[in-house]
């Protein structure tokens, strides 16, 4: 298989975009079909949309622009497994058993064999997946948070690590906040491909943004008014753990069929007093509803003065309360 089909192999696996086992298959069809090309094969299969397809060559295009058009530094620079399921008997590429990676490996189990049964995506941001799974071991439906691997560049020091490190401390503080308005993590595990994941419990419903779009009336408005309680009962909580959201807004919370009302996405959380590791951001997003995750913290739309200005020593639980006040503002006005 040439250089740059294996790498938009490697990157439509990583990306959840398609099966280990579609990968492999469609590899070892193409043996015998040499005049047709790894994307054309699982385009015509029905595995990957024109839109996926069109996202993987642009992604491999920036990848090897960025690496001086050399494929093994950005084959170097993707999971050694998979490329080993594309090409039997390769070697795994170099870096891909830094230290940085034994030591993660060593910290976070392996996913049990068999357990997860994979459904379908049913949502996406800018470093993670979220899946629609059946744990089959104990007969329940999950949402499989899975970390997207990074943006290709040329390796640095930072990059991948800053990203895993971040995934890791989401989860972990989230599952030390056990309230019925936050969402639940059942585990933390890695893929037979190293994917950082978690299961978390599955949040059925709308967010309240969605809720917030659909009404009519300042009646309709009122009517979730309770949801925004029950959110602020949340947040309190947390803030009597010592964590603080930061990136409060209606597209983060969830509101069910039965009722319910759970708070989610707490990437930008943090506990008071925990050091900041921020990566610099020139310019604020043109969309106000976007979560900017640099100098400034939050969603501009929801962004308390301190959050605005960028001081983020300044940032605690008044913050939160700010932005819970932005959308009550938005609820009733």
């Amino acid at each position: 298989m040439r250089d740059r089909e294996l790498i938009l192999g490697v990157l439509a696996a990583k990306m959840r975009l398609v099966s280990p086992v579609q990968l492999e298959a469609a590899s070892r069809a193409l043996v015998d079909e040499q005049d047709r090309s790894l994307l054309t094969f699982l385009q015509d299969s029905g595995a990957l949309t024109p839109n996926q397809r069109e996202l993987l060559e642009a992604m491999a295009d920036a990848a090897l622009a960025a690496s001086e058009g050399k494929p093994d530094r950005v084959l170097a620079s993707l999971d050694g497994s998979t490329i080993a399921s594309l090409t039997p008997g390769a070697a795994e590429p170099p870096g891909s058993t830094s230290p940085t990676h034994a030591d993660r490996e060593s910290r976070i189990p392996p996913e049990r064999e068999g357990q997860y049964s994979r459904l379908g995506e049913i949502g996406r941001g800018a470093q993670s997946v979220v899946v629609l799974a059946r744990d089959r071991f104990i007969g329940r439906e999950v949402a499989l948070k899975e970390l997207l691997p990074p943006s290709l560049e040329p390796a640095t020091p930072r990059s991948g690590g800053g990203r895993e490190a971040r995934f890791l401390r989401e989860a972990r503080l989230i599952a030390q906040l056990d309230h019925p308005g936050i969402v639940a993590v059942h585990e933390l595990a890695q893929g037979a491909d190293g994917t950082l994941f978690c299961a978390e419990k599955l949040v059925r419903g709308e967010t309240l943004k969605a809720h917030l779009q659909g009404c009519t009336s300042l009646r309709q408005r009122l009517a979730l008014l309770p949801h925004l309680i029950d959110a602020s009962s949340a947040i309190a909580y947390a803030h009597s753990r010592g964590v603080i959201h930061r990136d409060l807004k209606p597209s983060n919370i969830m509101v069910g069929p039965y009722g319910e009302t759970v708070v989610v996405d707490w990437g930008l959380a943090k506990h008071r007093g925990e050091p900041e590791v921020l990566e610099p951001t020139t310019a604020m997003p043109l969309e106000p509803t976007l979560t900017v995750a640099g100098a400034a913290l939050g969603t501009p739309s929801y962004m308390s003065p301190e959050q605005a200005r960028g001081a983020v020593g300044e940032i605690d639980e008044r913050s939160d309360v700010f932005s819970l006040g932005a959308m009550l503002y938005e609820l009733l006005c």
